[in-house]
């Protein structure tokens, strides 16, 4: 199964599938699985897309998150939180990386996922999208919709009643 696809600025091709990371360049494939691969925790990827830096992230079954750089793969770790269920992946203007989890929102400090908004923004994040102010707009489910500002401050943003309903 291909769960994802993309092509960087290099021009390669990328696939995320149940059985790696796999990448096209105009002749052949070739396979990153966690066979073959150090730092590929799994071969499950659901989630691809490229940070400013070239970088490829990866988001997998089991809600790992892992860095492709300089053909190298780096899980990143959410401290002590164990986050369930499928990430949502977002990278923004700044090059700045954004998780969505069924906790919430996570962005990345240092090599470490850090949570952004706790006690706000405590609902299962579906999408992330950016304004052209640079804020950040994040859907839940069934919380509603958040903004986030530069200095990372979340706030809930009043909407009419059937963005937070259960439909």
């Amino acid at each position: 199964s291909v769960n994802a696809l993309l092509q960087d600025r290099t021009g390669y091709i990328w696939a995320a599938t149940f059985d790696g990371l796999v990448r096209f360049d105009g002749l052949r494939f070739t396979v990153f699985n966690s066979a073959n691969s150090e730092g590929l925790p799994s071969n499950r990827i659901i989630r691809l897309t490229e940070g400013r830096d070239g970088s490829l992230w990866l988001a997998t079954e089991q809600s790992h998150i892992v860095r492709f750089r300089g053909g190298r793969f780096t899980n990143l770790g959410f401290g002590t939180a164990k986050p369930q269920g499928l990430p949502v992946l977002f990278v923004d203007s700044a090059g700045a990386v954004w998780v969505g989890t069924n906790d919430g929102l996570w962005t990345l400090r240092s090599d470490h996922l850090v949570r952004v908004g706790q006690g706000t923004l405590d609902a299962r994040v579906s999408s992330i999208i950016q304004r052209r102010d640079g804020s950040l707009w994040v859907g839940t489910d069934r919380a509603g919709i958040f903004r986030v500002t530069g200095d990372n401050r979340v706030t809930r943003m009043v909407a009419d009643p059937a963005l937070d309903a259960d439909l």
